[in-house]
């Protein structure tokens, strides 16, 4: 009987430590160790880290963040098919804007060399935290997408519900970074705020001559009619 109470007691010690532990979402996989009948011995699977977000396991808020903080991915695809499909002077402008910010936030973030929280440091290792590329990121997508919508031709009922989704979604990929204990507060407000105003800044220079000067450059590009 004691025996038995034991093996009871560390089942449920286990369940319950499972329960509290990191868990990961992964977009296409993530770290582990496996083994199988036909290995002789575990093998460590490494887990590619652009797209893998460890979360608490019981925590469904911090599944659902870890989702909305693969943002940037989801963006960076769609960039990539508008720009091929639709070849349009706008698109490919921010498009390139948007690969100006990241390098940007590449260099504040080797040049501040604040690190980041204990528990994304133990994740991600020795990378610094500020800014937050996550943040800047989407912030500098929520400002473009905004402006471009209110330029749009759509009513005002249809652009406005565009423009609140997209901040909406943006939030939430800013919110998860500092949830998630990838980053301070701090460096995903200072994110937020480099992303904005670089985005406020690039729809000046596309106003002022860039966005002409692709759309000519596209116009030389198209195969001409026979």
């Amino acid at each position: 009987f004691a025996s038995r109470c034991s093996a009871r007691s560390a089942d449920q010690s286990s369940a319950q430590s499972s329960a509290e532990a990191p868990g990961h979402f992964c977009a296409f996989g993530g770290g582990a160790l496996v083994g199988s009948p036909a290995m002789d011995t575990i093998t460590e699977l490494a887990a590619l880290q652009l797209t893998c977000v460890h979360f608490v396991a019981s925590d469904d808020l911090g599944r659902f963040l870890a989702v909305c903080s693969l943002l940037p991915i989801f963006a960076s695809f769609a960039y990539v098919v508008l720009v091929v499909e639709r070849r349009d002077a706008q698109t490919v402008a921010v498009s390139i804007g948007q690969a100006l910010n990241l390098l940007v936030n590449f260099i504040v973030k080797h040049v501040a060399k604040q690190p980041r929280p204990l528990l994304g440091q133990a994740l991600l290792g020795d990378s610094y935290g500020m800014p937050s590329n996550h943040a800047q990121y989407a912030a500098f997508l929520g400002v473009a997408v905004v402006l471009a919508l209110w330029r749009g031709s759509r009513g005002f009922f249809d652009r406005g519900v565009r423009a609140l989704l997209t901040v909406i979604a943006c939030a939430l990929c800013s919110w998860s970074r500092s949830y998630l204990s990838y980053h301070t507060p701090l460096q995903v407000v200072v994110g937020c705020v480099i992303g904005a105003v670089a985005s406020l800044a690039w729809r000046v220079v596309m106003d002022y001559g860039l966005e002409r000067k692709i759309e000519v450059i596209l116009r030389k590009l198209q195969p001409k009619a026979d």
